[in-house]
């Protein structure tokens, strides 16, 4: 039985009454059974009490996928758990012959606005 192509997920941030905002990318390969992540810096976008929480987010996320044996089982508890304010897309797939490595940046540049 073979798993999943390899995908890319967004990770968002939606306060109530306002905007979504893009907050990084978790890119999961497929071959080497991996997720690459990559997250925004600035929060300007953010209330003072948020930006706390979201400047906390990229670590705490890493954190807790290290804990995780299976990445593909993170993204699932993920993509069950996360509600809310914190967001997660439905899966991108990415084509067998994409190069994950090279891919992150690509995908976080078309996703995440940083300007």
């Amino acid at each position: 039985m073979e798993g999943p192509p390899s995908f890319y997920v967004v990770v968002q941030f939606a306060p109530p009454g306002r905007a979504v905002y893009n907050l990084g990318v978790l890119l999961y390969d497929a071959r080497r059974r991996l997720l690459l992540m990559r997250f925004r810096q600035d929060y300007d976008f953010a209330s003072n009490e948020d930006v706390e929480i979201l400047a906390g987010l990229a670590e705490d996320l890493t954190l807790k996928a290290a804990e995780h044996a299976d990445p593909l089982r993170f993204i699932e508890y993920l993509e069950d758990t996360l509600s809310n304010a914190i967001l997660i897309t439905p899966r991108v797939s990415l084509p067998p012959e994409c190069e994950p490595d090279k891919l992150v940046g690509t995908v976080y540049t078309e996703c995440i606005d940083e300007t």
